[in-house]
């Protein structure tokens, strides 16, 4: 017998990566907790089940796109089908509820004709790696990266393939332009959807540009940009290049928000960034920092911050720590209970109990990993050597988390072309 979650709705509310619904990021509202749920993670848990795979222990690439695998999984979203991007197959896969089973087929799918076709291409109906999608107000958001827009169906496909109603980043469907502009986007990788703002991670240009309302002309331009002094400046860390600030970004590629606050991933400066206030005017800067101890530096896991990564005093190896991060990747999400950030070249999720409110503080919970020093991918032995296959509670490369009804927490685990999901019951 076939096991599904069920939603009120009847259908299935899950993400691949990113559900910015169920957690804040799509909806101000946090859905209550299901009984019998504490909504908590707990240090190395297992997952429950894999989507992508056949099993816990496959991690390779598939050879050929079908119904029933995924290339490369990014950040997916659902409030009635679930979608999940497939970002080098150039498609986003629909599930009309999420299996309980491994390697369940998909019902449907968009930016291709079929299962088997993976061409990219820039038409109302195509896709050039797709990697964050987010369901909101029956409508669909689909960050489409290689092709330097955001597409907007509405409403929500429910079958495929489908098109597109707008497109921003671009004064039209067909083209595919990079460009620094308020109307214009460069490699867009995350969208948060909340109190009718569109918010976008415009990574390629090293910003976060924010719509007040939900964009209804194609090319519409931006309200407000994050990371840069204006909308036609688009340089690493606002031109310090490798010296970061509180008002600069390099390679921003996560978002969180529930209308209040505002998080974002700032993956090469490997921090967090956290506004206890939603930002509305450009030179308002964030309020504290993950992963850093300031604003200005920006070290990947330098637990004593001299500028230089931590090692084992005793043997050497590399080495991270409960308030370090290195190369975070991906959505964010936070369910009320636990605060979960993708720690990606770590090889490890972090979870903060309760929303974080000081610099540099340590996370509380790891998933990935059995302790905080320990980074070595697919190491379920925990010996620092990887196993070569993956298992029930590794990663490699972690690019992106989803909430589910608050209590089912989806790990993309890009290198392993999967994703995991975690019952939050422990």
């Amino acid at each position: 017998m076939t096991n599904t979650f069920k939603l009120g709705s009847g259908l299935l509310l899950v993400a691949a990566i990113q559900l910015l619904t169920a957690c804040g990021g799509s909806s101000s509202s946090t859905p209550p907790a299901e009984a019998g749920f504490s909504g908590k993670a707990s240090t190395f848990q297992r997952a429950d089940f894999v989507i992508g795979q056949p099993d816990f222990v496959t991690g390779s690439a598939p050879a050929s796109p079908a119904a029933d695998n995924v290339a490369s999984i990014m950040n997916g979203a659902g409030s009635g089908p679930l979608y999940l991007p497939d970002e080098y197959n150039n498609r986003v896969l629909g599930y009309h509820q999420i299996p309980g089973v491994q390697q369940a087929a998909a019902d449907f799918v968009l930016g291709q004709a079929d299962f088997t076709s993976n061409a990219s291409g820039s038409n109302a109906d195509q896709l050039n790696r797709p990697n964050v999608v987010v369901e909101a107000g029956n409508q669909l958001f689909v960050s489409d990266y290689g092709n330097h827009r955001v597409l907007i169906f509405d409403p929500a496909p429910q079958t495929g393939p489908a098109s597109a109603q707008l497109v921003i980043g671009q004064t039209g469907f067909g083209s595919n332009d990079p460009g620094c502009s308020s109307s214009s986007l460069r490699r867009p990788h995350a969208i948060a959807v909340v109190d009718g703002k569109l918010i976008v991670s415009d990574n390629g240009n090293h910003r976060v540009l924010i719509w007040n309302s939900i964009p209804d002309s194609n090319g519409q331009p931006a309200d407000l940009v994050l990371g840069q002094d204006s909308f036609t400046e688009c340089t690493v860390n606002a031109g310090g290049y490798a010296t970061a600030s509180a008002g600069s970004l390099h390679n921003p590629t996560g978002i969180w928000s529930d209308g209040s606050r505002l998080a974002v991933v700032d993956s090469d400066n490997s921090r967090i960034l956290i506004w206890n206030t939603f930002p509305t005017a450009e030179d308002k800067l964030p309020d504290l920092v993950l992963g850093q101890s300031n604003f200005t530096n920006n070290t990947e896991n330098d637990d004593n911050q001299d500028g230089v990564p931590d090692t084992d005093p005793e043997n050497g190896q590399k080495i991270t720590s409960a308030r370090t991060l290195y190369f975070p990747y991906g959505q964010i999400v936070f369910n009320g209970k636990q605060f979960f950030v993708p720690d990606s070249d770590n090889m490890r999720v972090l979870a903060w109990n309760g929303f974080p409110t000081r610099n540099f503080q340590p996370a509380d919970v790891v998933l990935g990993q059995s302790d905080f020093t320990r980074l070595t991918d697919n190491d379920d032995d925990q010996n620092g050597i990887s196993d070569g296959a993956p298992s029930a509670r590794t990663f490699n490369s972690p690019y992106g988390l989803s909430m589910v009804n608050n209590r089912h927490l989806i790990v993309g685990d890009y290198g392993n072309h999967r994703a995991l999901v975690f019952k939050l019951d422990q």
